[in-house]
């Protein structure tokens, strides 16, 4: 049997069953409850001036600084379940979740390491005039985040939440992008390397270490 012009033996069978189970299984079976020693989670970023730093210190690892977060609103919780039981079914522990608002927190308060952010709060009047969406000042707000996370000498990944990783990517990027500090994976090149890019570059111009990587 060929599929595309490529010829598909029977030892393929194994790994298409492997990545598409049959059965559907709940978030809540694959997630392990969420423990927040250090009173970091389900609260406002900006709540307090070292907000972002006591989160990265609770939730980065302590070996490689690496920190993985992804951003969604209510809507997009499932999706970003699924990520999250994703990343940790490959040892990924250290991640957040940046809600759309508190509300949004509140679904998956215990279940997911959810903040949320009223950065741009104080400019809602002027965004909603130039016809921002508010789905729209969320991705804004991650952009935002991950420039400030390396910043603060840790090595950040932004993640969509419709992406699945197929195996832990990070031994590949140390060993062949040990030199890049920040990662972006999205689908659509060549609009979303500028946006990772610019989070690094317009924000904090010394830094000049960002990667972006399409899957």
């Amino acid at each position: 049997m060929k599929l595309g012009g490529v010829a598909l033996h029977a030892s393929h069978g194994s790994i298409y069953d492997a990545l598409y189970p049959t059965q559907r299984t709940r978030f809540e079976q694959l997630l392990r409850p969420v423990e927040d020693p250090y009173g970091v989670l389900h609260r406002d970023i900006e709540g307090r001036p070292d907000g972002l730093a006591r989160l990265a210190a609770a939730r980065a690892s302590k070996q490689t600084r690496d920190i993985v977060f992804v951003a969604s609103n209510a809507h997009g919780l499932p999706v970003a379940a699924n990520l999250i039981a994703n990343l940790e079914s490959f040892g990924i522990t250290d991640n957040f979740l940046l809600g759309f608002s508190e509300e949004t927190c509140d679904l998956v308060k215990g279940r997911l390491a959810c903040v949320w952010s009223t950065l741009l709060d104080s400019s809602a009047s002027r965004l909603k005039a130039a016809n921002v969406q508010p789905l729209w000042t969320l991705w804004m707000l991650r952009h935002m985040y991950i420039g400030r996370l390396a910043r603060l000498g840790y090595n950040p990944m932004l993640l969509d939440a419709d992406v699945i990783l197929l195996a832990n990517p990070f031994p590949l990027i140390s060993q062949h992008l040990g030199d890049y500090q920040g990662t972006c994976l999205g689908p659509t090149p060549p609009i979303r390397p500028t946006l990772c890019i610019y989070s690094f570059l317009s924000i904090y111009p010394s830094i000049h270490l960002s990667i972006y990587l399409s899957i």
